[in-house]
């Protein structure tokens, strides 16, 4: 039994790890925060993998004051530049007030791969 709650325990504890940063970005925001396919600077909270599709420097900024109360703000920083090597990109983000914050600084990097497929059929 004691093995069963041990696992449970440890279940739930990676799923809270899994909790990253609030939606950040109008876009996500009006589209209710399913922006995993959004090609943008805030993929770099989204998708990292779409910040090869950038094709000129950018930088975003968001805040939001939920439901009008101080203690609630979100506020975020973005900003990608892609090069021929890749796209790199540094967000950082905060949430809360004076007695109870959290911050987020994040480094991404994504590069466009090429795809090659090989396929044979023999019937």
């Amino acid at each position: 039994m004691k093995k069963y709650i041990f696992i449970a325990l440890l279940l739930i504890s990676f799923s809270t790890w899994s909790q990253g940063t609030f939606g950040l970005g109008g876009k996500s925001a009006g589209m209710a925060h399913a922006s995993i396919n959004n090609t943008d600077v805030w993929s770099l909270n989204h998708n990292v993998g779409a910040l090869a599709y950038l094709e000129s420097f950018e930088v975003g900024g968001y805040y939001e004051n939920k439901y009008l109360l101080k203690e609630l703000n979100v506020s975020g920083l973005v900003a990608a530049y892609p090069t021929k090597f890749g796209t790199f990109g540094l967000s950082g983000s905060t949430f809360g007030f004076s007695l109870y914050r959290q911050s987020e600084i994040g480094f991404g990097y994504s590069l466009k791969l090429a795809k090659f497929i090989y396929r044979q059929v023999n019937i």
